[in-house]
């Protein structure tokens, strides 16, 4: 190449040589990096929360079932749902222990206690196993509250959590007698 060819493509800015990424080039690629990041954070939280409301609903599920049962065994709750006290030999505690449960120290997904309530007195017999949802309060936001129980079906999430009425009443762990 001639010297004065060589000359115009210097000052032309094309004939440098490359050795790195300007600072213009990086902070591109790190701005395009956030705004990536910024987008996709949204979205993967409300697919966490998603699939720990679907753990809720199967962990329910499956507490309901070991209580119906309970329910329907002759020799164990004969036609009546354990009581809420964890001392009482009927109690939702051994019950559950009875299958292979550990209801004192079983959590939802958004680490609080599940909450059982039951009212033998009423006809038809009733029972109310409740999570307070992402929130952990029932009914502070009440579209996010889970809830199964005899007179519920299958567990449903966005149930407002009104309590029985003449049910005893057990959160987890603490205990509580009608």
């Amino acid at each position: 190449m001639a010297r004065g060819q060589k000359r115009f493509w210097l000052l032309a800015g094309l004939w440098r040589e490359k050795r790195g990424f300007t600072m213009v080039e990086l902070v591109i690629v790190i701005s395009l990096i956030g705004l990536l990041a910024a987008l996709a954070a949204p979205a993967y939280t409300a697919q966490a929360n998603k699939a720990k409301i679907k753990a809720a609903l199967a962990e329910l599920k499956n507490l309901k079932t070991a209580l119906d049962f309970y329910y329907s065994d002759e020799t164990g709750g004969n036609g009546k749902y354990p009581l809420a006290d964890n001392a009482a030999s009927g109690g939702v505690n051994k019950v559950m222990e009875a299958y292979s449960i550990s209801w004192g120290s079983l959590k939802d997904p958004w680490g609080n206690s599940y909450r059982y309530s039951v009212d033998n007195s009423s006809s038809p017999l009733d029972f109310k196993l409740e999570s307070g949802g992402p929130d952990g309060v029932l009914g502070g936001n009440e579209s996010d509250d889970i809830v199964c129980g005899a007179s519920f079906g299958e567990p449903r999430a966005g149930q407002k959590a009104s309590p029985l009425a003449g049910a005893s009443r057990l959160s987890g762990i603490g205990t509580s007698n009608q």
